[in-house]
């Protein structure tokens, strides 16, 4: 039997590692492993990355014609060297270009392509799942700071809504103080008509002022679905809608489309809740 040297064992050991040899390179090579150390010591590792490569791919028993077929259809001059990173170099860097190399005998399988194949794909596999997962943790966090946008949106509305009736109210605070301080203002007496003799209501104006204040005291308390309105009758007779207001209010702001001195008398009767645009309810006290 021909003695192999070294080299030529250390050639071999790849397609050893893969079960790749033909039966009359298996037994050079057998023969020749126990001779070397450095060449029994490169086995065990051949072998432990023959043995990882193909438990990347699932088990599967082909038929025992299949590896002869694929033998004779495999053997080819020349491959075109594959371009790795340099990270990748080593024992799988060596059967990668062992295999790519040059050979006029047979020294590889289909079959061992295909593991070299199922790494690179289950490498890519891996990447393309961490990449798939890196893309869910950030649209997880852009709908994250979506909500949060929208949350302080939320609040920020509702700030401005609360800032402009307190600026609403700070300038019907100031017509208030201007109609009392008036000098030429006159009150009147909205009259009982079908309230308790205690219940008052009053209209402070000036004739050629558009704004009141309306004061209010000992109303009876209506349902919550009821409501006091004011209205103003024109010179046609014709009743104005106005300010609407609870049984208490001691200070209510009433602006009128004309000068008040314009309007030939003043009523208040009990409406739904949202006010009328014509009285509906009982008219419950009339100025004069």
């Amino acid at each position: 039997m021909k003695q192999l040297t070294c080299d030529e064992v250390r050639e071999l050991l790849p397609a050893y590692a893969l079960d790749a040899l033909n039966d009359t390179e298996r037994p050079l090579v057998e023969a020749a492993i126990p001779g070397c150390e450095g060449c029994a010591e490169l086995l065990v590792e051949y072998q432990s990355v023959a043995t990882g490569l193909l438990q990347v791919a699932p088990a599967s028993q082909p038929p025992p014609a299949l590896r002869a077929s694929l033998l004779r259809q495999a053997g080819v001059t020349q491959l075109t060297t594959i371009s790795k990173p340099a990270h990748s170099r080593g024992i799988l860097q060596s059967l990668v270009d062992w295999l790519s190399s040059a050979t006029s005998t047979p020294r590889w399988s289909l079959a061992a392509a295909a593991v070299i194949a199922v790494v690179g794909f289950g490498l890519l596999g891996n990447q393309l799942s961490n990449l798939s997962s890196q893309a869910r943790a950030l649209a997880d966090q852009a709908a994250s700071q979506q909500d949060l946008a929208k949350q302080l949106q939320t609040r920020l509305d509702t700030q401005s809504a609360t800032l402009r009736q307190m600026e609403g109210q700070l300038v019907a605070d100031r017509r208030i103080v201007q109609v009392a301080a008036d000098g030429a203002a006159r009150t009147v007496l909205i009259a009982n008509k079908q309230l308790p003799p205690t219940s008052t209501v009053y209209l402070r104006f000036s004739d050629n002022n558009q704004a009141a204040v309306l004061s209010v005291a000992n109303l009876p308390q209506l349902s919550d679905q009821q409501t006091y309105q004011l209205w103003l009758f024109d010179a046609t007779g014709k009743p104005i809608p106005s300010a609407l207001f609870s049984q208490v209010a001691t200070a209510v702001l009433v602006e009128a489309p004309s000068a008040l001195g314009s309007y030939k008398n003043f009523a208040v009767s009990i409406e739904p809740r949202a006010g009328s645009s014509s009285p509906t309810g009982p008219v419950v006290a009339v100025a004069y």
